[in-house]
């Protein structure tokens, strides 16, 4: 029996009861599709951890430089900008 579900992504996931695949083929094939879709959202979630800490460290410099030119207010709320020159 197969119940389809909406994934997060928008693709359909397929529920299957624990029958035996019909051949070793059909199980090496079944078997493989779950380890690439596996290794897909493992690499997505690796992704977003490294891209999330990485804003993070960004964001701890800026404050760093921000707070050794004495630029903005450190309550959190307001940070004063400089107009660069122009040409």
């Amino acid at each position: 029996m197969h119940v389809p579900l909406l994934d997060v992504d928008g693709c359909v996931l397929q529920v299957e009861e624990n029958l035996p695949p019909k051949s070793p083929i059909e199980f090496q094939k079944i078997r493989s599709d779950r380890i690439e879709r596996e290794a897909f959202y493992i690499d997505k979630f690796r992704d977003y951890l490294f891209s999330k800490d990485l804003m993070a460290r960004l964001d701890a410099k800026k404050f760093s430089i921000q707070k050794a030119l004495g630029e903005g207010n450190w309550s959190g709320n307001q940070t004063t900008r400089y107009r660069q020159p122009g040409p």
